[in-house]
């Protein structure tokens, strides 16, 4: 029998020897042994539905044939996991002070029919600039007229009235919508015209009393809509169809003047169709702008209580 064994083996034994009984020494261990299986229980079968009593008098009817999901185990729920804590959003940047505090698309919205307004521009835009061209053609029109030379003032007339058509395309293409640009395009069409027929009645080119018939009529309207908004009713003033049809007539009786004066061309017929023309047209559309507002101030008792609608308007055409 081999030494620190308690067997009849008679070998040495490791500590992992399974044969033999409980040794008295280190080197051999019980083995080891596994507790027995725990029976489980199986949860009670119930059914969904229970059947309804049968009334006295009645067949008892069939029970039920089983079907694939009739019958489910009562068993615990499962256990729900912990609501997760929702993440904080993370803060926005402070609103630009030019921009809306709204965040975008919940901007109120706008009334059917009424256009959006267009942004306000800066003061020098092209339209602008342009506009400001042209008004000091003005004085430039003045002297090449005086001073005889009207085949340079007829090119320097062209392009005023082509920087008009210009400008007011560009602001609309551009959306450059301004007040300075609003005040100064008036401006400097009256003034353009204004210069342009006193300088020619001067030199003998056009009658004077045409001159005088144009000054008078501008004058006229641009003073009856200063005193009506002085007096705290401003008149709505919107530009007619026969104050466009005075302003063109105006425009071409003016290059078609320069033009036979400039260059020595017959069309004495012609020029005194226009100047007809440009007549009537400016007696018509003064009136059609006057009559208004005696209207307005007869109604008003001569505007002095302030019922205007405070609805004024730029220079008319």
């Amino acid at each position: 029998m081999a030494p620190g064994c308690a067997s009849a083996c008679g070998k040495r034994r490791s500590r992992r020897c399974r044969r033999c009984p409980p040794p008295a020494s280190p080197w051999c261990r019980p083995p080891r042994r596994r507790p027995a299986p725990t029976p489980r229980r199986r949860p009670a079968l119930t059914a969904r539905r229970r059947p309804a009593p049968t009334p006295p008098g009645r067949p008892t009817p069939s029970p039920p044939r089983w079907r694939p999901g009739r019958w489910r185990r009562r068993c615990a729920p499962a256990p729900r996991p912990p609501p997760r804590r929702p993440r904080r959003a993370a803060r926005a940047p402070p609103p630009d002070p030019g921009k809306s505090a709204l965040p975008a698309g919940s901007e109120p919205p706008r009334p059917p029919g009424r256009p959006p307004a267009p942004a306000p521009a800066g003061t020098f835009t092209l339209p602008n600039l342009i506009t400001l061209a042209r008004l000091c053609m003005v004085p430039a029109t003045i002297w090449l007229i005086i001073h005889g030379r009207l085949d340079i003032a007829f090119f320097v007339f062209v392009a005023a009235g082509v920087s008009d058509a210009l400008d007011g395309w560009l602001a609309r293409r551009q959306g450059s919508h301004s007040t300075l640009g609003a005040m100064l395009d008036p401006v400097a069409d009256k003034a353009l015209l204004i210069c342009t027929y006193v300088s020619l009645a001067i030199i003998g080119v056009l009658p004077d009393w045409l001159a005088l018939l144009v000054v008078f009529r501008d004058l006229l309207i641009m003073g009856g809509v200063a005193l009506f908004t002085l007096l705290g009713a401003p008149p709505p003033i919107q530009p007619l169809r026969i104050s466009k049809a005075n302003t063109v007539a105006q425009i071409a009786l003016a290059a078609l003047a320069l033009l036979l004066a400039g260059f020595g061309l017959r069309g004495a017929w012609l020029l005194d169709a226009t100047i007809a023309l440009v007549a009537c047209t400016t007696v018509l559309s003064g009136l059609a702008y006057v009559a208004p507002l005696l209207r307005r101030g007869g109604a008003g008792g001569g505007a002095g209580d302030g019922t205007g609608d405070g609805t004024g308007g730029g220079t008319p055409g």
